[in-house]
């Protein structure tokens, strides 16, 4: 039996083959599907972009393409969610079909069924993150109707016997791309135009054949080249029909590049289409052509000079194109614009998340001078005595503090970004232990913990952050097992540190007779072995063992040794805090 009315709800950013065998599995099973697609103003594609393409390749009477335009809502807030979608639809649904976590609590809001479709993105493993970042190498996983999109455009255009035509056709056959048509020119001639008057009709045809067979193209191919486009159709119109009219594709491709040919030595050739052209009409063009293209908004490229030269010079930029797109399609690095993407994290964070994060880096900044040695008055650091590299140490613990509260955050958000301060937090806080004579701590964030933050960002990207299902241990024996291992390892590292410490430091270790801070030591560093690794794996229980790790550093760095570091003990509190939501939130996300 069919449900009479399902949701798809995602911002299809953009929509990939996932998508669609999510809706595929929808369609299956309800009667009327409602494709509801999220998006904000600054994004690209654009929110009206993917409502187009959507359409067009789901244009079935069962299937209705809407849109939420999602102006800074909590992602978290399933019940401002179930509102919007009822808004949109009018309706409440029968049944939603999700790929994610929060899929339950937004049935359980809309007050219907709720069924999960390959969380683990077994049938098709890929996101709308990784395409973002690379469309190149993910474009099999693209709809053709979606590809067109992304796919770069050389459009050659410029005023009448500027060598376009024939520049295009050897261009397209030498770097053996696809090559777009000039249509207008096969209309002309398949309807014998130079006798007959021209009508707006005509133009609009031409116009949208254009369009057509260029995206066509495109949601096949990784570059095309083009003869003209249907923003030179314009100026034909104004020439033939002396009004003036903007023809443009129905969105805004990804990348197009116009070359624009210049009149400078050319002559004006009739090919049998030109009977009623002159130097003056193609001045005329020439300006009307690129005052429009360089309204367009698009890169423009001036050719100029002889045939040859403009030839190598186009072949040259779209030669060099072709080599980027082969790289970025066989790319297995990891590069600096897919780690931080400044847009992408801002949308992590609310304006009120965002003044919480500056009121704290305020604060760190300034207990990173205070002096709060136990026994002494509170002052500020002398920076006037001699400096020390301790002292040094001691004045980054801002950083120190400021990086780790931002490592937690994040990955209690799921975030990759999260190993990216992790890095700059294993090495000033390792440092920074090594200053206060933990060596079991320095040990940890800088042997143990700095590799896995490489390991883990490698992981969460290829796992695209929050696309890989929160895990729960499924059996008591392996919770007995974990807990045997933080034994093992914690009596391994109480006799190991002491060592480590002489090692690199050539002094006896500081805690050698003092137990409980020896203690402490050996038993944060097991510990906080396992809990990173269930972390990196994503099962909720690395919070529980993050909660004790907690606890053991606050009791270290809060006097037992002879030093107070606020800064640290206040980030260790907020990890706390973060410790406790983060358990919270990925025990929520765990599927029943």
């Amino acid at each position: 039996m069919l449900h009479e009315v399902g949701v798809v709800i995602g911002k299809f950013y953009p929509l990939h083959k996932g998508h669609q065998y999510l809706i595929k599995t929808a369609k299956k099973k309800v009667n009327n599907l409602y494709i509801i697609i999220c998006g904000k103003y600054d994004e690209n594609p654009k929110l009206e972009t993917r409502e187009i393409l959507i359409k067009k390749i789901y244009n079935d009477p069962k299937i209705t393409v809407c849109c939420i335009i999602d102006i800074d809502y909590d992602p978290d807030d399933s019940k401002l969610w179930a509102r919007l979608t009822k808004e949109t639809i009018l309706c409440c649904p029968n049944i939603v079909f999700t790929s994610e976590n929060y899929g339950n609590e937004y049935a359980r809001q809309l007050g219907c069924i709720h069924e999960l479709v390959d969380i683990n993105r077994i049938n098709v493993p890929i996101c709308g993150t990784s395409i973002r970042h690379n469309p190149y190498k993910y474009w099999d996983f693209l709809d053709k109707g979606i590809a067109e999109f992304y796919t770069t455009r050389f459009v050659f255009v410029g005023a009448e016997s500027t060598g376009k035509t024939t520049m295009t056709t050897k261009l397209a056959k030498e770097l053996n791309l696809a090559l777009v048509p000039e249509y207008g020119r096969e209309y002309c001639e398949n309807n014998n135009m130079l006798s007959k008057k021209w009508c707006v009709s005509d133009f609009d045809y031409i116009a949208n054949k254009q369009n057509e067979i260029e995206n066509i193209t495109a949601g096949y191919n990784k570059i095309i080249i083009c003869d003209t486009d249907s923003c030179t159709t314009g100026v034909w119109y104004e020439r033939y029909l002396n009004a003036k009219k903007n023809y443009k594709n129905t969105y805004e491709p990804y990348k197009k590049i116009y070359f624009f040919s210049d009149m400078n030595n050319t002559e004006l050739i009739d090919d049998g289409t030109r009977t009623d052209s002159n130097d003056e009409i193609r001045l005329w063009m020439h300006n009307k052509i690129l005052e429009k293209i360089n309204k367009s908004g698009n890169k423009v490229i001036m050719l100029s000079g002889t045939y040859e030269e403009r030839y190598n010079k186009a072949k040259v930029i779209v030669n060099e194109h072709i080599n980027y797109i082969n790289k970025k399609t066989h790319s297995e690095i990891i590069e600096i614009n897919e780690i931080i993407n400044i847009n992408e994290t801002s949308k992590l964070f609310n304006c009120k998340e965002y003044i919480v994060i500056l009121i704290f880096c305020v604060i760190t900044i300034i207990f990173s001078f205070l002096n709060v040695t136990p026994g002494e008055n509170l002052s500020f650091i002398n920076l006037n005595d001699n400096i020390t590299w301790e002292k040094i140490i001691f004045l980054l613990s801002g950083i120190v503090s400021f990086t780790g509260v931002l490592s937690v955050i994040f990955a209690s958000k799921e975030s990759k970004y999260t190993f990216i301060f992790g890095i700059i937090n294993c090495i000033t806080f390792g440092l920074y232990s090594f200053a206060y004579s933990y060596a079991g701590n320095f040990q940890l964030f800088i042997m143990y913990f700095l590799p896995l933050q490489f390991y883990g960002l490698y992981e969460w990207k290829n796992n695209n952050d929050n696309n890989t299902q929160i895990k729960k241990i499924q059996n008591k024996s392996t919770y007995v097992a974990f807990t045997y291992l933080c034994f093992i390892l914690g009596i391994i590292f109480y006799f190991e540190i002491p060592g480590f410490n002489k090692f690199i430091t050539n002094t006896d270790y500081p805690y050698e007779t003092n137990i409980l801070p020896r203690i402490l030591d050996s038993g944060n560093t097991s510990i906080s072995i396992i809990a990173q690794w269930l972390l990196i794996n994503k099962y909720y229980e690395c919070w529980i063992l993050w909660i004790i790790v907690n606890i053991f550093q606050i009791i270290m760095f809060s006097g037992i040794n002879g030093y107070i570091s606020v800064n640290i003990i206040i980030m260790i509190g907020i990890y706390q805090l973060n410790a406790f939501y983060g358990l919270y939130l990925w025990k929520n996300k765990l599927v029943d």
